[in-house]
């Protein structure tokens, strides 16, 4: 899904195995584009994961991780403090988990970096349910 500040621009779902980068649109924002459509935006649903390439040495320390990683996007929640309860800060969740627990802000991230889509298929958990059901009930049924 698309943070709330890109909605206003064109937009399309992010499709596995292809390279993304980070791009900082007219409205201030930053999300991902494919380098062949740098005017619309690449949302990603969560659970959706990416290898980040080329990632700058101040933020691999940051980050506790190399050159390259893998990540996976997800809605991080940060808690509210009672002085900033009107600040639109809060809004800005969308962000991306790596394996090590640590995470970060998409819109923490440098312009240009470059990533590449692993998997695009996300199963909620209704899905999977459903799907594990009808597993039991073909074993169980002759």
């Amino acid at each position: 899904m698309c943070n709330y500040s890109l909605e206003c621009l064109e937009s399309r779902e992010a499709i596995e195995g292809e390279r993304l980068v980070t791009r900082r649109f007219y409205t201030g924002s930053l999300g991902f584009v494919s380098p062949d459509q740098p005017d619309v935006a690449v949302c990603l649903r969560e659970g959706v994961e990416l290898v980040l390439r080329d990632i700058p040495a101040s933020l691999q320390a940051r980050l506790q991780a190399g050159e390259e990683a893998v990540a996976r996007f997800a809605f991080l929640s940060k808690p509210r403090k009672w002085w900033n309860f009107w600040s639109l800060d809060v809004f800005d969740t969308d962000g991306l988990v790596f394996d090590n627990g640590k995470s970060i802000l998409i819109s923490r991230l440098p312009d240009r970096l470059r990533a590449d889509v692993l998997s695009a298929t996300v199963k909620t958990a209704l899905e999977s349910a459903k799907q594990s059901a009808s597993r039991v009930s073909s074993v169980a049924d002759p």
